[in-house]
């Protein structure tokens, strides 16, 4: 599959992503209009935005201990997204390695690509 122009523009943004190969993979199978890309943005800005969230404000935050529970539970469901479109679609995205930062990079791009739609869908 190709990508489409919007992902090609996406994916031409300069500095912006820690992955840009695989991201481009992944694009050239998953349109950005899907719906799995919908969900697998939705959970990856979640947990990219938790995790600041919980960063700045440390364990003394009120329901720290659910909110915790909410980013590794969105951690884990960009991990199985991401697994899952390996397998679907036969591609290499690095995930089945279960390393921590090749997870945090996708979920870092997933972000990015997740705040770059919704700037282009308010023009």
């Amino acid at each position: 599959m190709g990508l489409s122009a919007d992902a090609e523009e996406f994916l031409s943004l300069p500095g912006t992503l820690r992955k840009p190969e695989e991201m481009g993979i992944l694009l050239s199978f998953m349109p950005l209009d899907s719906p799995e890309l919908f969900d697998l943005t939705f959970h990856a800005s979640f947990a990219s935005k938790m995790f600041i969230l919980l960063k700045r404000e440390g364990q003394n935050i009120q329901g720290f201990e659910r909110m915790q529970q909410s980013l590794v539970e969105s951690v884990q469901n960009v991990t199985s997204m991401l697994e899952q479109a390996e397998a679907t679609y036969g591609i290499e995205l690095g995930i089945r390695s279960k390393r921590a930062d090749a997870v945090a990079d996708f979920i870092a791009d997933l972000t990015v690509l997740k705040e770059w739609m919704l700037a282009r869908s308010q023009q």
